[in-house]
């Protein structure tokens, strides 16, 4: 069912590609072939839309970043076996795009609708055409269990060269669907890579050793995992009277109190002072060696990952996280009103003459009371005092046979 579904959508591509390409014919007005300027090739339009097609066939969205090397893979004329291979393999090198002539193109087709996104990027689609993009970064799994159990075991069942793979979700995804893997049949390049995110990011199937992504157990995260629970930092992070990562001589490791002083500090910088700062999650380490000379380790505090660590309970009335495209960020959030703060209004309720220090509110016009039980009946209109004493205090039960006396003796 997966195949005759692919199957149907790519002929339906094909049939709205013909129509497009007869318009291209005459709004283009460049060469059909590709120009060679100095080192940057610029594609011609129907060359773009060639290759916004083809993306929307795979269900990835054409970001410019994307559909740069979507042409560039067109271009090399080479199969994608030979672009994207395991890491210590030999690729062919993609050619480089002309990136303002891409975007001005973009911009002159009537048919094609550009649009700029968060982090500086920009994507592209075709004008009035649904779209069925992947997003690769969401954090919900659609995937039915027998693919993960059948992807779980055969990750793990890597070795050698085999386990190394590229460390961009993008390449990686290009690879896992070079091998055809069965779990893998009718699904799109955009629904792998959307399961390789998820993979590292929720299933712990994936991680991360050296820039590469490899099977969990030989990840850098399993390594990190276990310094977390021993509270130990992970080999190579400079530690004083040891060496760093270049062999120099270590940084001291930042304790919990200091941690958060220097990121209060960091976040403070930031906003300006005026707070809602907002600092890429990959910067907070760079910024503790840089200006404080100082390791940040979040395996020694506890975690295996720093986003873990800024969201836990040490840290998150400072900041909280958000993951944006461009990755996570650290947001500072704002001081909050300490709880039971003490509100005086002494300086300001003038006090009468009637010898008495207690200034008291009542609120007995302006509450409903509800009804009691008849044995704890009380009067309707019954006082709610409010009690502030500036001076000699005395408890409600006294202030209530104090104003009765006085009421009995009025009436007297």
């Amino acid at each position: 069912m997966a195949d005759a579904a692919v199957m149907s959508r790519r002929s339906g591509h094909r049939r709205y590609f013909k129509h497009r390409e007869q318009a291209t014919a005459h709004e283009a007005g460049e060469e059909s072939e590709t120009q060679v300027g100095s080192q940057y090739l610029k594609p011609t339009l129907k060359e773009i839309i060639q290759a916004v097609e083809s993306l929307y066939q795979d269900q990835l969205k054409p970001f410019g970043r994307i559909l740069r090397k979507r042409i560039a893979e067109h271009a090399s004329g080479a199969a994608l076996d030979k672009l994207y291979v395991c890491p210590g393999g030999t690729s062919k090198p993609l050619p480089n795009i002309n990136v303002n002539h891409l975007r001005v193109a973009c911009d002159a087709c009537s048919f094609l609708h550009v649009s700029t996104e968060v982090g500086g990027d920009w994507s592209v689609i075709f004008t009035g055409r649904p779209m069925n993009f992947v997003d690769i970064y969401s954090p919900h799994d659609v995937y039915p269990p027998d693919l993960w159990t059948q992807a779980q075991a055969y990750f793990q069942s890597l070795a050698g060269a085999q386990m190394y793979l590229p460390g961009g979700r993008y390449a990686c995804a290009q690879v896992l669907l070079g091998r055809r893997l069965g779990f893998f049949a009718g699904r799109t390049l955009g629904q792998v890579c959307h399961v390789v995110q998820l993979a590292i990011s929720h299933r712990r199937i994936l991680g991360y050793s050296s820039g590469a992504i490899v099977p969990y157990g030989s990840s850098q995260s399993m390594v990190k995992e276990q310094c977390a629970v021993r509270q130990q930092p992970c080999m190579g992070v400079g530690v004083t009277g040891h060496a760093g990562h270049d062999g120099s001589a270590g940084l001291p490791l930042a304790t919990l109190e200091v941690a958060r002083k220097y990121l209060q500090e960091i976040l403070h910088e930031a906003g300006g002072g005026q707070g809602s700062a907002v600092v890429p999650l990959s910067n907070i380490k760079r910024l503790f060696r840089s200006r404080y000379s100082t390791e940040l380790s979040e395996t020694m505090l506890g975690h295996s990952r720093l986003s873990d660590l800024l969201q836990g309970e040490h840290f998150n009335d400072l900041c909280t996280l958000r993951l944006q495209k461009s990755g996570w960020t650290v947001i500072q959030k704002r001081p909050s009103p300490a709880k039971g703060a003490a509100i005086s209004l002494a300086d300001s309720i003038p006090l009468g003459g009637g010898g008495t220090n207690d200034a008291v509110i009542s609120l007995a016009n302006t509450l409903p009371l509800g009804t009691a039980p008849e044995s704890q009946q009380i009067p309707s209109r019954q006082a709610l005092l409010l009690d502030m004493h500036l001076g000699d205090s005395q408890t409600f039960e006294q202030q209530q046979q104090q104003q009765h006396q006085q009421q009995q003796q009025q009436q007297q």
